[in-house]
């Protein structure tokens, strides 16, 4: 697999995790409960327009590290999905899974950058910034 579709990948996940999460706290701002397939129907649409972006990336970054950030991003996006989705889940567990989904999202960013020069690709920006990452 090339390393831009590596990175496409990286961040169509990180973009439509970010969009999740943002939708979870929008509604919660709202009193709003948002029900399973609300939550998965959104990640699905949100991710389906960032795949269809298709940005170049002036990175050189081994693509076995590239993976291991695709996969933990991957992970930390099945985990929110699941926890938003289960209607045993309390809104303090929702809200603890939100902020597991944005810590891997700011890590995995912030790895990014360390072996970039720290430098992150323009594409993160705004999900840097809306994820309040330091």
């Amino acid at each position: 697999m090339s390393l831009d579709i590596i990175l496409n990948t990286i961040f169509s996940g990180v973009s439509a995790l970010s969009s999740v999460i943002q939708t979870w706290s929008e509604a919660r701002n709202r009193n709003e409960t948002l029900g399973p397939n609300e939550v998965r129907n959104n990640f699905i649409k949100i991710k389906t327009e960032s795949i269809q972006s298709h940005y170049q990336f002036n990175l050189v970054i081994n693509s076995k590290i590239l993976d291991v950030i695709r996969g933990n991003v991957e992970k930390a996006t099945e985990d929110l999905i699941k926890s938003l989705s289960d209607p045993n889940n309390d809104d303090t567990s929702k809200d603890k899974a939100v902020e597991r989904a944005k810590y891997t999202i700011c890590n995995e960013l912030k790895r990014l950058k360390d072996l970039n020069n720290d430098e992150l690709p323009d594409q993160f920006d705004d999900v840097w910034k809306s994820n309040r990452c330091l």
